[in-house]
């Protein structure tokens, strides 16, 4: 993932480390999840309020009703 070079709140120390690596990678793994979901699956637009019924669409595939 990009990051900034002027006025970022990450230290060049903390970019530095091991651990700040991998956490970048398994974020960049994150959201190609929820972009492949935006695109081609069920998760372009939701049409539910609240967190149980858009889990419920995208565990299902589609929530009719």
């Amino acid at each position: 993932m990009a990051t900034k070079d002027k006025g970022s709140a990450v230290d060049g120390r903390t970019k530095r480390g091991k651990n700040y690596a991998i956490s970048m990678i398994k974020c960049k793994r994150i959201e190609e999840c929820f972009g492949w979901a935006k695109t081609v699956s069920v998760f372009r637009k939701t049409s539910f309020i609240g967190t149980a019924k858009v889990q419920a669409q995208v565990l299902r595939g589609t929530l009719r009703g």
